[in-house]
């Protein structure tokens, strides 16, 4: 997020980022400064942000959207996890399933 290249697409419009499940490198910035503002822009400029993966994804859109999403109770689906038939153009290409192993659903 701190490199050049990012700081390039997050000023452009249609480009899509997957982030693998963040496990053990949880990107820590201050998120009113510049580069929390990047990651902000990039979607704000009409990019995909895709994270995959947990708890750490959910703790990633709190701090750096200001949401306060939480965990709830209730019957989570094991997976896989099928793409719908109709999909946003960026995920058109896209796998088909994604398996889950654990608590992080990955590609």
């Amino acid at each position: 997020f701190a490199s050049q290249r990012f700081r390039r697409i997050s000023e452009a419009c249609c480009s899509t980022i997957v982030i693998p499940p963040m496990e053990w490198e949880f990107p820590v910035f201050n998120t009113h400064k510049i580069i929390g503002q990047r990651i902000r822009n990039f979607v704000a400029n009409g990019n995909t942000l895709v994270l995959t993966g947990g708890i750490a994804a959910l703790e990633f859109i709190n701090s750096y959207f200001f949401f306060n999403i939480e965990l709830v109770d209730g019957n989570y689906s094991p997976g896989p996890f099928r793409r719908l038939g109709s999909v946003p153009k960026p995920f058109k290409y896209a796998p088909k399933v994604l398996p889950q192993k654990g608590i992080a659903v990955t590609a």
